[in-house]
């Protein structure tokens, strides 16, 4: 078995893959993937600074269930806190629930058929935010087992153990959005230690990473990466 720990690399940024838009710029964009999902009408599109990164509100009247709201976080904007790849799948995610909404009359929020037309306009069926286009760069680095458990989630600065679990994404997924600047939690947890108000490392077992990761549709390169680490340690 072979564990390491995993640490963002602040030196390597590539500004080629973000843009920053203007409030216009985004509705224009968005309108254009709406237009090429043939979708006939939206709502009135708002920005906010809440949690979220995406929202579309559904509501019922009478027997018919309408679309009443379609909003995305002013952090979108910025060309730093998401990729472009990211902020398109953001979109897609929200025209998904509208493309469901209209097609069953129903609030199918992330059920199996919102999922199919989330895959059909090509975005991540995920409810959150999409991991595959992160544009993450990662110092990884071998260690000696660490605990029982698979993945443990560290105190960047002290290096107290915060979280140990054997389910890897959602804390994972903490761990990776830790450097935004981003109201997320995952339970008690936030993106910033109680002990120190810093961001983290993350310990992994290098096997069930990659199994998980695989499961999850993710971060295709770093599932490329730990399958040559694996390899390189003669571990299939």
């Amino acid at each position: 078995m072979h564990y390491v720990s995993i640490s963002f690399n602040k030196r390597t940024f590539n500004k080629v893959n973000y843009r920053k838009y203007s409030e216009e710029e985004f509705i224009a964009l968005v309108y254009k993937i709406s237009n090429e999902s043939d979708i006939p009408k939206l709502p009135p599109i708002e920005f906010y600074n809440m949690d979220m990164i995406g929202l579309c509100e559904i509501g019922k009247k009478g027997s018919q269930y309408h679309i009443y709201r379609l909003a995305f976080n002013k952090k979108l904007l910025d060309g730093k806190s998401y990729t472009k790849s990211q902020i398109v799948d953001v979109i897609k995610h929200e025209l998904s629930h509208i493309i469901a909404t209209l097609l069953y009359n129903d609030n199918c929020k992330h059920d199996s058929r919102w999922e199919d037309i989330a895959k059909e306009l090509g975005c991540n069926p995920s409810p959150s935010a999409c991991l595959t286009q992160m544009d993450i760069n990662l110092i990884i680095q071998p260690i000696p087992q660490p605990s029982k458990q698979y993945f443990i989630l560290r105190c960047k600065k002290c290096g107290k153990s915060i979280r140990e679990v054997n389910i890897l994404i959602d804390l994972f997924h903490l761990f990776l959005m830790s450097e935004s600047k981003l109201p997320i939690t995952l339970g008690s947890l936030t993106t910033k230690s109680e002990c120190c108000k810093s961001t983290y490392t993350f310990e992994a077992r290098v096997d069930s990473m990659l199994r998980q990761l695989k499961r999850a549709g993710e971060l295709t390169s770093l599932q490329e990466y730990l399958s040559n680490y694996l390899v390189e340690k003669g571990t299939k």
